[in-house]
């Protein structure tokens, strides 16, 4: 209830962006397409560098592609057993 019974109408109406919101959105969205439009000729050539056997351009890649591995575990070969247990508790 607001001040003496009486309903404070005035402000800025409820999910409505100031003007300087609205600016740096603006600016954001012209940055990213840049970036974008930057980012393209990079990609083309790690994947001219891939397809020639560069395994840090292939690497580059897929981790961009389908996201890094989060705990890589390297293991010497034909060594030792892994047992690996899930739980949903």
């Amino acid at each position: 209830m607001s001040r003496n019974g009486l309903n404070n109408k005035g402000g800025r109406p409820k999910g409505s962006k100031s003007n300087h919101t609205l600016e740096a959105e603006r600016a954001k969205i012209i940055i990213l397409e840049k970036y974008l439009l930057a980012l393209e000729p990079i990609v083309d050539k790690a994947i001219e560098l891939a397809k020639a056997g560069d395994k840090a351009a292939r690497d580059w890649l897929s981790e961009r592609a389908t996201g890094k591995v989060p705990n890589a575990i390297e293991l010497p070969e034909g060594k030792g057993e892994i047992r690996i247990t899930w739980s949903n508790d």
